[in-house]
């Protein structure tokens, strides 16, 4: 007796890739793909052997038309044998073909448990035989590098030239809350500070820093923020960046793994990735978001920004708006099932403390499926903010 898992290859690659890897699975001795010219043409079942590292020697592949069910079932049937017992998965293909290839396993004299994937709640259904018939769960859980691998994404990881501070980013997050409130000891806001920085970067020793053996207010900062550069006495550009701006990554990070107890396979930083497409891959072409994490099996790609300019004038909606085409876009090449966040400290996209968001943000937020995380929520702590994500 050969048991084998069949699944039907499709864009959305993420349910397939929970099939093969979920551990309920993971007896079986082969495999078959049920693909098109297509799905092979971009490389469908290529990424998916990378991603679940499943070798190719147990694996076949059965091409077939995307509108044919009759068809389908027949080169089925050709390679079928009576002591095959199957495990198929009727999630991703076109209609056509799940048509076909149940009408193949559905046979009486075939031995066939079939199920699909259900979407976002982290569970199968099996629907047949009758004594199989009800929902399971899945025990797999994707982390963000597998995730990506399925879709065939490549991926770059940042280097860091900076130490990040639990006690920096907390310090710095109550400061920015406070707005233009200055620090006692520096008689400026951190946000202030933060354009102070930019004006003293210097080439130092072929590098560009901030040397401030003469700034006491940078001095008198630094010592507020808990933070020591890796260079007495001097900042490199890595280590500004890191009080500017990117400190707000590492913070909302460490709060989301904290709240969901996840890995750091599970969540991460400042990745570049790079789309399937191997034109716009060798053009140069990337994607860098703030955050990306993994929860019960869906994507969850982050954009953090500490503000998004002046409320005068149209400066506020056209770096909004920005901001959510560039999420929506992301559905294309990363699932549809992928939820985009924006999280911003600014407190401008309401029109008053406590109300609510107004209506041309939440609109268009509304309309491109990304959640909007503002200051107001920001304030009543990650246990809050965090769950908002998820719902």
């Amino acid at each position: 007796m050969t048991e084998i898992l069949v699944i039907l290859v499709g864009e959305q690659a993420a349910p397939n890739a929970l099939v093969l890897l979920e551990p309920d699975f993971s007896h079986v001795d082969k495999y078959w793909f049920i693909s098109t010219e297509k799905m092979e043409k971009q490389g469908r079942t290529e990424h998916l052997l990378k991603a679940t590292k499943i070798k190719r020697d147990c694996l076949s592949v059965f091409i077939v038309p995307p509108d044919d069910p009759i068809r389908v079932a027949s080169i089925l049937s050709s390679s079928h044998n009576q002591d095959n017992r199957y495990i198929v998965s009727l999630t991703g293909s076109t209609k056509m073909i799940g048509a076909g290839a149940w009408s193949f396993f559905i046979q009486k004299t075939i031995k066939a448990k079939i199920l699909y994937v259900l979407s976002g709640v982290n569970t199968y259904r099996v629907v047949h035989p009758s004594e199989y018939i009800g929902d399971y769960a899945l025990n797999y859980s994707f982390s963000v590098k597998t995730y990506l691998e399925a879709y065939g994404i490549a991926y770059e990881k940042p280097s860091y030239g900076y130490q990040s501070n639990p006690a920096t980013e907390k310090q710095l997050l109550q400061d920015v809350l406070d707005g233009k409130q200055p620090i006692t000891s520096i008689k400026k806001s951190t946000l202030a500070l933060g354009y102070e920085l930019t004006k003293e970067m210097r080439m130092i020793n072929g590098e560009l820093g901030v040397s401030y053996d003469h700034l006491v207010w940078l001095e008198n900062w630094l010592k507020h923020l808990h933070f020591t550069p890796q260079t007495k006495q001097l900042l490199n550009a890595s280590e500004v960046q890191y009080l500017q701006s990117l400190w707000l990554e590492h913070y909302l990070m460490r709060m989301i793994i904290g709240q969901l107890k996840l890995s750091s396979l599970e969540c991460v930083h400042g990745w570049k990735l790079y789309p399937a497409n191997d034109g716009e891959r060798l053009a140069g072409r990337n994607h860098e978001f703030d955050l990306l994490f993994c929860y019960r099996n869906k994507l969850y790609v982050i954009e953090a920004k500490i503000g998004l300019g002046k409320a005068q004038g149209q400066q506020i909606k056209v770096n909004f708006n920005n901001a959510l085409f560039r999420l929506a876009a992301l559905k294309r090449d990363y699932g549809f099932h992928v939820q985009t966040v924006l999280i911003t400290l600014t407190g401008k996209l309401r029109k008053h403390k406590g109300g609510t968001i107004q209506n041309h943000f939440a609109r268009e937020a509304d309309l491109l499926n990304v959640k909007i995380i503002d200051r107001t929520l920001l304030v009543e702590g990650p246990e809050v903010w965090v769950s908002l994500l998820l719902k």
